[in-house]
This record gives C-alpha cells, sequence and structure tokens, in this order.
C-alpha cells in the first residue's frame, strides 16, 4: 500500500472519529449567561430557574387588549434574549399578522430578525426569513407567567433545558 493511501485512510478515520466524539449531543455552556436582566435580587436567575407557575388565564383576564399585546412582546423578547443570549431591552419587537418579529443588531453589526408565534404557552419560533424551528432537533420554547413575572423555558433537542424568570413591566402594574 503506497503512502499516500494510508495518509487518505489515516485522515478519514480521524475526520469520523472526531466527528462522533461528542455523541451528537447538545454541550450547553451557560457561564456567559446574562443575569443583569432582572433587576429584583430576590429573583432566581440561575440556569434552572424556579419556574413562576399561576394560572394564566386569572392573569391575563385582567389585561385589556393592548395590555395583552404589550405582554406578548415582552415574551417574545425574553424569549429570544433567552435563544440567543441577549438583554431583552436591546431586542425590538413588532407585530405583524399574528407573528412577532424581533430584532437586535448581531456582533458583526447585521440585524438578526427572529420570528416567535403564540400557541398557548409553548412559542414557535424561527428566523423571519426562514423555517420554523419545529422539528424534533430544534429548541423548544414556553413560558409561565406569575405575579410579576415571567419564566421562559429552553428544552434542547436531547431533552435537557434551562429557564430563566424575567421581570415583566406589564404584569407588575
Amino acid at each position: 500500500m503506497s503512502y499516500m493511501r494510508i495518509i487518505n485512510i489515516l485522515l478519514i478515520v480521524f475526520v469520523l472519529a472526531s466527528s462522533c466524539s461528542n455523541n451528537g449531543l447538545k454541550v450547553q455552556n451557560n457561564t456567559n449567561m446574562d443575569t443583569s436582566i432582572v433587576d429584583n435580587p430576590n429573583v432566581d436567575t440561575l440556569d434552572q430557574a424556579e419556574p413562576v407557575v399561576s394560572d394564566y388565564k386569572s392573569i391575563t383576564s385582567k389585561l385589556d387588549e393592548k395590555q395583552q399585546m404589550s405582554l406578548e412582546k415582552e415574551i417574545a423578547s425574553f424569549a429570544i434574549s433567552m435563544l440567543y443570549n441577549k438583554k431583552p431591552k436591546d431586542i425590538a419587537v413588532e407585530l405583524d399578522n399574528g407573528i412577532y418579529h424581533g430584532k437586535y443588531v448581531g456582533n458583526e453589526g447585521n440585524v438578526i430578525s427572529t420570528k416567535i408565534k403564540f400557541n398557548g404557552t409553548n412559542l414557535e419560533w424561527g428566523n423571519s426569513d426562514g423555517r420554523w424551528r419545529d422539528t424534533n432537533y430544534d429548541d423548544k420554547l414556553s413560558y409561565n407567567l406569575g405575579s410579576g413575572m415571567v419564566t421562559i423555558n429552553v428544552t434542547y433537542s436531547d431533552g435537557s433545558g434551562t429557564s430563566k424568570n424575567f421581570e415583566s413591566k406589564v404584569l407588575h402594574k
């Protein structure tokens, strides 16, 4: 066997071995997670925040249509901040035909736009100009409401997940 053929075989084995080394699991590193979003020191902002579970209808029934839309904008902003590790205040959210579009400026100066659609307490999402992220391989988003708080939950395709509590200006009134 020629040396070139042996080198090619070794290279192929190396590439295959390195691509399989993490067994396809998504590794999550939350050490850089921004926890300054919630100003309340009593709020748990660790990776697995204790969800603030409350009766959704009892909370939202007290809101008028404008407040409901403002709450949904907040939730969309919080969800996008969880997906991309951005501050909610840096995300501009607009409603267009029942779909919320959140935009922020990326690290390279380009505008990133993500779409969010409400489905009960689940959130459907995707790039504004792309497909909905709704396969088993995509992250799943949901939220819970509490007294002045919104908890955003992200579940990854491997079954792991993270949650974070955000102080809501709408619910805090």
